[in-house]
Formats: structure tokens, C-alpha cells, sequence
């Protein structure tokens, strides 16, 4: 019996397809040869590799040979057999539009949860897909010929198998056809590889962390704090709002002692409100990978990257223990509002799986999901949204939050992403205050937006804290920056984290000096010294503040890297199951 084994005139069908001897394969092969050059040509990033075109375009012939090895024998099945492709290739683009991120397998979860939130466009558009492949299974199929529909089953089922069973061979041959993908965008990843490379990609990458992760020695302890930290809080009676915001690039830039300043970068009146001075705290990263950063925030463990690059980019949006988790289970609302695309680092997967009950990206980024982020898009600072702008409308959204839910406590958390390189300031809107000086082989143009954007950005956020102080006087507030931004140092043969070295960052010389943003923390409108932090701790700081101490009596807090591990690995475990 030869299953699996296409009959000798299919063996010259699938010849005629490759050779272009058929004229509706030729038509179908030259649509979708069409349709991928156009794609890429408008992509976010066109230099993709010849090797990339072909991993995607050999995935794509090899399914649609195995649809028309299953379908009937009429000349339809040329195209029909195309109609599954088609249908996967249209689901990645309405996704996108309808909801500002990449679609992955893992979504396919969420389909009952979407159509119960869905508007009518969205419900329409998610019946009439769901509806496509049953529809063709039905109209197309041969199921007369078991044999050749188990064959072809089996044909495609290898695919999924090495996806499901063998994830680190298809990585590792991906790797090797297509190039490395994207970390930091979605988008971009399926603009340099294709989509249906990159969906199992994605599946791939999913499957093999949570198999790294099965092997991996973990006691399996329940990190879940929430009972203990309900009890404390309604016997001290103080559920206080915290409001944790974490902005791109923040560091005060006086501390350059290489770098002359007309006049101090921060505003005066943001350093008058933390005593003048800003203490610093540890990143995981440098110059880029935001996520990373918001990861240790958020979850109160280094980003040790077990698992991959960016722990975000493994998030399915099952919940696991954060911060926001944990504050939730405590009585929280639990909010996040990041300023930036959805696509980037996995946020919207990410921040669900972390907790967040409602989750709010810009309107314009968002495929005009509900947002109160209304803002229009400045073109002239790389679409990057002012800070400014950003907390003026957080601040009414709090506002109003607190006059309709004054018993429910709140968590508001915030990332910013204006200071985002290359810097782009609008001096129209924004005139320049700051003029610098630098040494030879530094980009003055650029640290001088630098410097600026930072002035007007500090201003910004002091003039949000004033207004939140009247309406929130219990308050818990964190201010931090993600990483240093690279200063570029031009003609110096030499990487951008050692410009803090050269330029004397802190006042000193190291190469240990590239990871330390500020930090500033206020408890109830109190300064609270904070200097030589790490991000991690953040959470245990939030916490240690709401219980008045008493969470670190029971805790071991602020403690060596090393202690977070079995917590990071439970962390992750739970993240993508």
C-alpha cells in the first residue's frame, strides 16, 4: 500500500507545476510571485535575502501541491487548491488592520474571546474567515479517494509535526535559508521572511521553549503572594494607587561630565520634586529592547533570556506572576498604556499575560480599537508620541476612573517611547533651550535633540505629577528610564555603550557605566531615595510601600542575581503554556 506516495500522473502534475508546462499553475505561480514582490516592496524593510523568498516560497508550493493532490479532479482545483493559502495569507492582513498585532497559531485560542468583544465589522469579518475553510473542505475535497486524502494529510501533516515535534530543526533550518528574525518587530519579521514561514516560525518558537521548559529543573513552587497581600492591605486599610511609568531613553544627561550644557537637561521643577537629585537603576539592555526592561518591572526578575532573546516574544497571554498579577488578584484594577504599536516586542500578549485587565495602545496603531489615546501621529518626530501629550490624556482617563470607581484601588501603568532614536525633536512646537558642547568624534546635532527632548520631557512629567498629586494624595509613583539611549559616537573605533566611559557618565570611567537609567520613586508625595537600584527590585519596592514593610519582613527582598532564577523559570513556564 503506498500512502503518502502521490500516484505517477500527480508526480507529473506536481513537475508541470514547478516547470510552468500548465497554464493555471502558471497563472497561480505567478500570482503569488506578484503578490510576495509587492509585499515586499512596501514592507517596513525590502532588503531581505533571495534565501528568505525561497524558504517562504517553497513552504507555500509544497501546501499548495498537497491541497490540489486532495482535491477533486476538475480544472477548479488549480485555483482552489490555492484557496487555504490565500485564506491564512488574508487572516495575517485583516488581523493586523483589525487588531494591530501579528497573527500566530496560538491566536486561533482566542477566536470565542474575540467574537464576544467584537464590533459588528470585526464579528462579520471573523464569521466569513472561520467560515472559508469549512466551506472549501466541503465543496473541493475528494473524500472518495481515502487513500489519496490520507496520503495528502500525511504529506501536510509533516509540517506541523516538525513544527510540533521537532521545533529546533525547523528553527535551525530557517536560520539557515531565511536569516535571523526580527526581535523587535513582528511586522518587520513577516516583511523579511513571509507570512507563512513566519507563523510557524512563531509556532515553532512557542513549542520549543515549552519544551526547554519541561526538561528544565524547577520545583514548581506557587509564587502567588495575592492572599498574604490582600490580608495586610484591608487590616492597614491601604489600598493606594501605584502608577508605574517607564520612559524610553530617561536619564538625566547633566551626568555626562563630558558634555558641556547651556543650562541642566532635567527641568527644575521635576527636580524639585525628588529633592534635585535622581538616583539610577540597572538595565538589562542598552540602547534598544525595551521589553526587556519592562519585563524586570513588571515581573520582579532579572531577564536572564533562557529561553531566547526577549522573554516577551514567548508570551501566549496565559497569565502568569507579575506585579500587575499580583495587584489584581489583591483587588487591583490593573491598567497598561504604552504609546508605541502593539506589534512590537509581542506587547499585546504580553501585557494579558502579565495581568493587565484593559490594555490601550494609540487608535492610530491599534486598528481603531477602543483607546482613549486619541492622538494624532507627529510625523515630524519619527511618530514617536510626546510624553506630554501621552500623560495629558492619562491623566483625565484617571480622573475619571477615580470619580466612577473611588473604593476599587488602581494600577496605572505607563510606557513612553518619545525619547526613542534618532531623538527627533520638533523645534517649532518645542524651541531649542539647550545648547551643547561635545568632544571630537560625538554626533553634537544629536545629543543636542537629546538634550532637549529630555528638557521638555521632565517638564512634562512634573507638570502630570503636580495635577496627580490633587486628585491621588496617597499616591505610589515610579518614574524609571528603560536603558541609556547610544549616544552614536562617530569616527571612534569603538561600540556606542563605551561613549558613557569616554564621556564620564556618573562621574567616573568603566564600561559598566551603560546600563544605568534614572530612577526616581514618590511614596504618598515623598521623595524616596533610590540609587544603585535594579529594575527587578521595582515590584518588591511597590509592594514593601503599600504594606509599610511589612511585605520585605516576610520576604527576602533586593536580593544577589542569581536568587530570582527558580522564580524566573516558573514565570516563564506558566507565560507560554
Amino acid at each position: 500500500m503506498n500512502i503518502g506516495i502521490p500516484a505517477t500522473g500527480n508526480i507529473r502534475l506536481c513537475f508541470d507545476a514547478i516547470f510552468l508546462k500548465s497554464w493555471p499553475h502558471a497563472l497561480v505561480l505567478a500570482s503569488y510571485v506578484l503578490c510576495e514582490t509587492v509585499f515586499r516592496h512596501f514592507s517596513l524593510n525590502n532588503n531581505n535575502t533571495i534565501g528568505s523568498s525561497v524558504f517562504e516560497g517553497a513552504i507555500v508550493l509544497y501546501m499548495y501541491y498537497v491541497f490540489f493532490y486532495i482535491s477533486r479532479g476538475s480544472r477548479a482545483k488549480y485555483f482552489t487548491a490555492a484557496v487555504p493559502i490565500i485564506t491564512v495569507y488574508g487572516v495575517s492582513a485583516l488581523y493586523f488592520k483589525y487588531f494591530g498585532s501579528a497573527f500566530k497559531i496560538i491566536a486561533v485560542r482566542q477566536v470565542s474571546e474575540l467574537i464576544q468583544v467584537a464590533n459588528l465589522n470585526t464579528f462579520l469579518m471573523l464569521i466569513t474567515v472561520l467560515g472559508i475553510l469549512p466551506l472549501w473542505i466541503l465543496l473541493t475535497i475528494d473524500f472518495k479517494n481515502m487513500r489519496r486524502l490520507l496520503s495528502g494529510l500525511v504529506a501536510g501533516g509533516l509540517v506541523f509535526s516538525a513544527v510540533e515535534v521537532w521545533p529546533s530543526a525547523y528553527l535551525d533550518l530557517f536560520a539557515e535559508f531565511s536569516g535571523q528574525a526580527c526581535t523587535w518587530s513582528d511586522m518587520k519579521s513577516i516583511a523579511d521572511h513571509g507570512r507563512m514561514s513566519m507563523l510557524l516560525y512563531w509556532e515553532a518558537q512557542r513549542s520549543g521553549t515549552l519544551q526547554k521548559l519541561k526538561s528544565s529543573k524547577g520545583s514548581g513552587r506557587v509564587f502567588d503572594d495575592s492572599i498574604f497581600l490582600r490580608n495586610v492591605l484591608d487590616d492597614a486599610v491601604r489600598k493606594r494607587n501605584v502608577h508605574i511609568i517607564v520612559l524610553e531613553g530617561f536619564f538625566d544627561l547633566s551626568r555626562l561630565s563630558g558634555v558641556k550644557l547651556s543650562r541642566p537637561a532635567m527641568h527644575p521643577r521635576f527636580m524639585k520634586l525628588f529633592g534635585g537629585r535622581l538616583g539610577v537603576s540597572r538595565s538589562p539592555v542598552f540602547g534598544g529592547h525595551t521589553a526587556q526592561a519592562e519585563f524586570e518591572v513588571l515581573t520582579g526578575v532579572p531577564a536572564f533570556a533562557d529561553y531566547g532573546d526577549l522573554e516577551f516574544n514567548l508570551f501566549n497571554g496565559g497569565h502568569t506572576y507579575s506585579l500587575p498579577d499580583l495587584l489584581q488578584r489583591a483587588g487591583y484594577r490593573t491598567y497598561a498604556t504604552n504609546s508605541f504599536k502593539p506589534e512590537f516586542f509581542n506587547e499585546d500578549l504580553a501585557y494579558r499575560g502579565l495581568g493587565f485587565q484593559n490594555i490601550y495602545f494609540p487608535k492610530a496603531y491599534s486598528g481603531g480599537q477602543n483607546s482613549y489615546i486619541d492622538i494624532e501621529i507627529p510625523k515630524k518626530e519619527q511618530n514617536f508620541i510626546f510624553d506630554g501629550d501621552l500623560l495629558t490624556r492619562n491623566l483625565d482617563f484617571i480622573e475619571q476612573y477615580m470619580h466612577n470607581s473611588p473604593q476599587v484601588p488602581l494600577f496605572n501603568y505607563i510606557l513612553g517611547v518619545y525619547g526613542h532614536y534618532p531623538f527627533k525633536i520638533d523645534y517649532v512646537k518645542r524651541p531649542k533651550v539647550i545648547n551643547v558642547e561635545v568632544p571630537a568624534g560625538f554626533d553634537k546635532k544629536l545629543i543636542e535633540m537629546l538634550a532637549n527632548q529630555l528638557y521638555y520631557r521632565s517638564e512634562a512629567v512634573a507638570l502630570f505629577l503636580e495635577k496627580l498629586k490633587a486628585v491621588d494624595p496617597q499616591a505610589i509613583v515610579v518614574i524609571v528610564g528603560d536603558h541609556l539611549p547610544n549616544l552614536e559616537p562617530v569616527g571612534l573605533k569603538t561600540v556606542g555603550y563605551k561613549a558613557y566611559s569616554i564621556l564620564g557618565y556618573l562621574g567616573r570611567g568603566g564600561d559598566d557605566l551603560s546600563h544605568y537609567p534614572a530612577i526616581a520613586a514618590l511614596n504618598a508625595w515623598r521623595p524616596v531615595e533610590l540609587n544603585n537600584f535594579k529594575h527587578y527590585y521595582i515590584p518588591e519596592l511597590v509592594l514593601d510601600l503599600l504594606t509599610g514593610g511589612e511585605y520585605s519582613k516576610f520576604h527576602k527582598c533586593y536580593q544577589p542575581v542569581q536568587a530570582y532564577h527558580e522564580r524566573y523559570t516558573e514565570i516563564m513556564r506558566r507565560a507560554v503554556e
